[in-house]
C-alpha cells in the first residue's frame, strides 16, 4: 500500500470516527462518575475545588453524620461544612477548558471527540514506531477503533478514554525520545497529564523508562517534562484534601484483596477474546516469549500491559461487568499491536518457509485479511448486541428529570435521592439527602425532624431504584408523578 493512499485512508478513518463520537456523546451530569467529574469542572471554572455543603431546612445537620447530604462524587471533607471531589482533577480541567467554546453540556463531547480522533492516529504511530507496516498499522487502527470499550469510553462522560488518549501520547513521543530531548520532555509532559486525568496512569512508567532506554539525557528531559504536572498537582492535593499525597477515594486499600486476582484475570482475558477474539490471547504468547527472549519491542509492550493487568486483578469491581475491562483501556493499544507484531512475524516465517511464491503471499495474506476481518466483525456484532451506540446517550435523563422535578417542588425542599444526587446538585440549588444510606432508626429520627419542621421532602428516582426505595421505605412517600425513566415522591405529612 502507498504512502500516499495509506495517509488518505488513515485521515478518512479519523474524520468518520470523530463524528461518530461526536454524534453519539454525552456531556451531562449523570450517576457517579459523571456528575462527578461535571461538578468538579464547573468548580475549577470558577477557581476552586471544593463545594458547599447545602443544608437540609429544620434539620441539626450536626447531629447526622455529612456523608448523609453529600452527593455522589463527593466526600465530607475536613474542613466542617465542605465537600471535596472523589475524582481526579485532570478530566474536569479539559472539561473547564473545553466549556467557554461550546458550554457545559457539549464539554464532554468535544474533549472525548478530540481525544478519540488523536487516540486512533497515536495508535497508528505506535504501530509504526514498533515496525509494523503500514496497512498493519491501519488495520491496528480498525481494530481499536471498532473495539466496544473504546466505543464506549469515548462517548460519556469517563476518564478512561481521555486517559488512554495521554497514554498513546506518552508512549509514542517516549518510542521517538531517544535521541530527541524534546520528545523525552514532551513524554513526560503527557505522561504527567495521563495520571491527573487517572493515577493509576502511573502504571505505564516502566513502559516509558524501556522506550527511553534509560539514558540519562532522556531521563532529565522526561522528568523536567512531568514535573510541571507534579507540583499542579500537589497544589490541588494541598488546597483540595489539605495534604500533598491524598485523593478522594474513601477507604481505596480496602477494595483489594489477592482473593480477587484469579476470577478478575479470567474476566479480562474472557472479554478480551470474546471482542477480539481468542486470536489476539493466543498471539500474546508470542509476545511473552519474545520479551523472554529480550526483544526489545516485546519487552517494552509487556511493560506497558502486564502492570495495568496486575494492579486491577486485584481489584473489587474489575469483574462486575463487561465495561469494567475499561481499566485495561489504556494498555488496549498495546494489546492489539503485541499481537499484530506476532502475527506479522508468522508471516514473515511463513513466506521464509514457503518461499516467496505468489501462491505463498496470497494465502497469507488472505489469512491475516480474513482473521482481521474476524475480529473486527466479533466487536461489531457486541456493539450491537449491547447496544453501545445507546448507553450514553441514556444521560440526558439525568437533567431532564432533575428540570421536570424543579417545576413540580415548592423551592424550600429537601431531596432524596441516589442516582440522581450528582445531578441534583449540577442542575438545581436543592439540598440532598442519601436515602440509600439511611438505617431505619436514623430514618425514622430524620423523617420526624423533617415534619415537625414542615420542610418539604420529595424523592427523586430513576426506575431501577424504585423497587429497593419502596422495599426500604414502603408507605412513607406517596407517588408524585413520572417524566420519562424519572419518577417524584412525596414524604407522607
Amino acid at each position: 500500500m502507498s504512502p500516499k493512499l495509506t495517509r488518505v485512508l488513515l485521515v478518512a478513518l479519523v474524520a468518520y470516527y470523530g463524528w461518530v463520537l461526536a454524534s453519539h456523546g454525552t456531556g451531562f451530569a449523570s450517576g457517579a462518575d459523571g456528575s462527578g467529574y461535571y461538578n468538579l469542572a464547573r468548580l475549577l471554572g470558577q477557581g476552586r475545588s471544593t463545594e458547599t455543603l447545602r443544608p437540609v431546612p429544620g434539620i441539626a445537620m450536626e447531629s447526622y453524620h455529612p456523608l448523609l447530604f453529600t452527593p455522589l462524587g463527593f466526600a465530607p471533607g475536613h474542613r466542617p461544612g465542605r465537600l471535596v471531589p472523589v475524582y481526579p482533577p485532570g478530566l474536569p480541567a479539559h472539561l473547564a477548558l473545553a466549556a467557554p467554546i461550546v458550554g457545559w453540556d457539549g464539554a464532554g463531547v468535544l474533549v472525548n471527540t478530540l481525544a478519540g480522533m488523536a487516540a486512533l492516529l497515536l495508535v497508528y504511530h505506535l504501530a509504526r514506531r514498533l515496525e509494523l507496516p503500514r496497512e498493519w498499522a491501519l488495520a491496528a487502527v480498525v481494530l481499536f477503533a471498532s473495539f466496544p470499550v473504546t466505543f464506549l469510553y469515548f462517548t460519556c462522560l469517563f476518564s478512561d478514554g481521555l486517559a488512554t488518549g495521554w497514554c498513546c501520547a506518552a508512549g509514542a513521543c517516549a518510542l521517538a525520545g531517544r535521541r530527541s530531548a524534546g520528545l523525552a520532555a514532551l513524554a513526560g509532559f503527557a505522561f504527567g497529564v495521563a495520571v491527573l486525568v487517572r493515577p493509576s496512569a502511573a502504571l505505564l512508567l516502566p513502559a516509558l523508562l524501556l522506550a527511553l532506554g534509560w539514558r540519562p539525557r532522556a531521563l532529565l528531559a522526561f522528568g523536567a517534562g512531568g514535573l510541571p504536572a507534579a507540583v499542579a498537582l500537589a497544589g490541588y492535593n494541598l488546597a483540595t484534601y489539605g495534604q500533598l499525597l491524598a485523593t478522594g477515594y474513601p477507604n481505596l486499600a480496602s477494595e483489594f484483596r489477592w482473593a480477587y486476582f484469579p476470577p478478575r484475570v479470567r474476566h479480562f482475558g474472557l472479554w478480551t477474546a470474546r471482542f477480539w477474539t481468542p486470536l489476539v490471547l493466543l498471539l500474546w504468547v508470542g509476545v511473552l516469549a519474545g520479551a523472554a527472549r529480550r526483544d526489545r519491542r516485546h519487552l517494552q509492550l509487556v511493560a506497558w500491559v502486564v502492570p495495568f493487568v496486575v494492579f486491577y486483578s486485584f481489584y473489587y469491581h474489575s469483574d462486575r461487568f463487561w465495561w469494567y475491562l475499561r481499566f485495561l483501556l489504556p494498555a488496549m493499544p498495546a494489546v492489539l499491536i503485541g499481537a499484530l507484531l506476532v502475527a506479522r512475524q508468522l508471516q514473515e516465517s511463513a513466506l521464509r518457509r514457503w518461499g516467496m511464491r505468489r501462491v505463498g503471499r496470497v494465502l497469507v495474506a488472505g489469512l491475516l485479511v480474513g482473521a482481521t476481518l474476524w475480529a473486527a466483525s466479533s466487536s461489531r456484532h457486541w456493539i450491537r448486541f449491547f447496544r453501545v451506540s445507546r448507553l450514553a446517550a441514556g444521560d440526558v435523563e439525568y437533567p431532564r428529570g432533575v428540570a421536570w422535578m424543579a417545576r413540580q417542588v415548592p423551592p424550600d425542599a429537601a431531596v432524596a435521592c441516589f442516582q440522581t444526587s450528582g445531578a441534583v446538585y449540577a442542575y438545581s440549588r436543592f439540598p440532598v439527602i442519601r436515602y440509600d444510606i439511611l438505617d431505619p432508626a436514623r430514618a425514622a429520627r430524620l423523617g420526624a425532624e423533617l415534619r415537625a419542621s414542615r420542610t418539604p421532602v420529595f424523592a427523586l428516582l430513576f426506575e431501577v431504584e424504585e423497587p429497593d426505595f419502596r422495599a426500604r421505605y414502603g408507605d412513607a412517600f406517596v407517588e408524585h408523578g413520572r417524566s420519562g425513566r424519572s419518577s417524584l415522591w412525596r414524604l407522607r405529612e
